[in-house]
């Protein structure tokens, strides 16, 4: 249909069943009040007024469907197109989809193979309760601008399949479509987009149907498992046993999610580095996941039976360090009472993970490049050497090259731990993986705290993708963690994600707090220890980088904090 001056025009697009107008079957026409027109088995009754506005959802702006889209529906009853999806793929699309469900993100693989089957340029998955839309899953760059979900929810109100052409001034025409799938009481619309505006319907007659179909089973299936508490993990890991050698099988380690391309590089070389031998350095600001990227390592290589021991190099002090990763004889100092061994025997046959390796002292650098080179640890205090089988990863968040160039770290040492590079991006890099994670997260946080929060509404998704996340995905987990306990709609919505995204300001009653504490000396002590407190989570315990930047020595910020009760065990 296309407004005019005149009034409103239609005109059929190629329809199975015909278009009829007052009973009279017609290939075009004008559309005018009191007029009955029948397209297939919908029937639109003309009314008289100027324009059709369409309101979904409280605070709609709505918008004007006669002046914006050509609508057309996809004929219920047997299909009438050209089959694009063969058994093979049906089977393949089927095991993608439970392969991938303990991975929390099913909804986003069936929202790419929309994509990928209607051959679409990006697309959307919505769950519609009520009054409220929740974002499920998306696949490519979405105009969120142009295309709303008002128009969605009006395109999907006869709940068939549908498609429209949208003309904006000064842009070009973008084509949607809209698959609705009704399931119990809630409603999953699908919506694509084409770049090339074309009728989506004709050719894709047989996916369609068996996209609302296999929808249904799948979550009908999962959902009523999940509801009687029942183990799916048996029939998950024989559709693992399907795919090639894919990490995460009985491995206990958290798997790393995203689709952007510099995290993809690094976990490709990752996976390539970890059937060897080699030393492999993880960079990368902190939360963003390295701590995961060494343990992906090391299961994924011959040592995944050893154990897997994790230091912070920057959380012991100075003085323990060196007795801490290579053990301590008896006698060596005061109160060394017994041989005890340090965390290269621990690893042994297995991997160490020294993590911060920029706050290593400068002392005890060139001791673990010589380890590193003869295979060969020497105790604190003792002169006998230990053979060790160990693997050594380690991680900073610092500018290594800078320390390199400061003489805070050895040249050589980098060399000797730099096997392979591995570089980490800052969430903030990866806007299309924050809606993704959020909404794995989400999933998470239900299971942790018994709660059923469905989703995100889309102005909470974009305040989520806006938010600059300077603690990166460590900081997202937390926030939707709390967003989950304290959510009491069935979605998350835009103001409450602005309204607890802000309490992660310094801003957070604390200075009222601390203005109504009472004397001038215990408001002292609380705001010191609180200043102390804050600046080690910022450096995460890294008293070496908090020394540096409060120009305090190390000794008497260690005594410092020990006497705050912030001092690290």
């Amino acid at each position: 249909m296309t407004s005019t001056p005149d009034g409103v025009t239609f005109r059929d697009l190629g329809s199975t069943n015909g278009t009829f107008l007052n009973g009279k079957e017609v290939e075009s026409g004008k559309f005018e009040a009191g007029d009955t027109l029948q397209i297939g088995t919908v029937t639109l009754v003309s009314e008289e007024k100027s324009t059709e506005v369409l309101f979904a959802g409280k605070g709609s702006k709505g918008f004007e469907l006669s002046s914006l889209m050509e609508l057309r529906y996809a004929p219920p009853g047997p299909a009438g197109g050209k089959a694009d999806l063969g058994v093979e793929q049906i089977v393949s699309m089927v095991n993608r989809l439970l392969a991938r469900r303990k991975e929390g993100l099913h909804w986003d693989t069936l929202t790419r193979m929309f994509r990928e089957a209607m051959k679409a340029s990006a697309a959307k998955c919505y769950e519609i309760r009520g009054d409220q839309a929740a974002v499920k899953g998306v696949s490519g760059d979405f105009p969120d601008a142009r295309i709303g979900i008002d128009e969605i929810l009006f395109c999907s109100r006869n709940n068939h399949p549908s498609a429209y052409v949208r003309r904006d001034p000064g842009h070009p025409p973008v084509g949607l479509m809209v698959l609705p799938c009704p399931i119990g009481s809630a409603r999953i619309l699908f919506a694509g987009v084409f770049d090339a505006p074309h009728d989506p319907l004709p050719s894709n007659q047989e996916v369609l149907p068996f996209f609302a179909v296999m929808l249904r089973l799948l979550l009908g299936w999962a959902g009523e498992i999940e509801d009687r508490g029942k183990d799916v993990l048996s029939l998950e890991q024989k559709i693992e046993e399907l795919r090639d050698g894919q990490l995460g099988v009985n491995s206990g380690v958290e798997p790393i999610l995203g689709e952007d391309a510099t995290l993809r590089k690094a976990l490709e070389m990752a996976d390539r580095a970890a059937s060897t031998d080699l030393s492999v350095l993880v960079t990368g600001p902190t939360g963003s996941g390295k701590d995961l990227l060494a343990r992906r390592i090391h299961q994924m290589s011959p040592r995944c039976e050893g154990p897997f021991v994790a230091v912070n190099c920057s959380a012991i002090p100075e003085a323990l360090l060196e007795s801490e990763l290579f053990g301590v004889e008896k006698g060596a100092f005061t109160g060394a009472d017994k041989n005890r061994k340090g965390l290269f025997d621990s690893a042994q046959g297995g991997t160490l993970f020294l993590d911060e390796i920029c706050d290593m002292p400068v002392f005890l650098q060139p001791k673990l490049l010589r380890v590193l080179e003869e295979k060969a640890v020497t105790p604190l205090g003792g002169r006998r050497r230990r053979v060790v089988d160990v693997r050594v990863l380690a991680a900073t968040n610092r500018d290594i090259h800078e320390a390199c160039r400061n003489g805070s770290f050895r040249e050589d040492l980098y060399y000797r731990l730099a096997g392979m590079v591995l570089q980490l991006p800052p969430l903030v890099q990866r806007g299309e993986d924050i809606g993704m994670l959020a909404r794995v997260f989400l999933d998470r946080a239900n299971r942790e705290t018994g709660r059923n929060v469905r989703g995100f509404t889309e102005g909470a998704l974009r305040l989520l993708r806006k938010h600059p996340w300077p603690g990166n995905v460590r900081q997202l987990l937390s926030a939707v963690r709390r967003l989950v306990l304290v959510a009491d709609l069935p979605f998350i919505t835009e103001d409450l994600v602005r309204e607890h995204l802000s309490q992660d300001g310094p801003d957070s009653g604390f200075v009222q707090t601390l203005i109504q504490g009472g004397t001038w000396e215990n408001a002292r002590k609380a705001f010191e220890r609180e200043f102390f407190k804050r600046r080690l989570e910022e450096h995460r315990g890294s008293m070496s980088e908090l020394s540096r930047e409060l120009g305090i020595a190390r000794p008497n910020l260690y005594a410092k904090l020990k006497k705050l009760g912030l001092a690290q065990a």
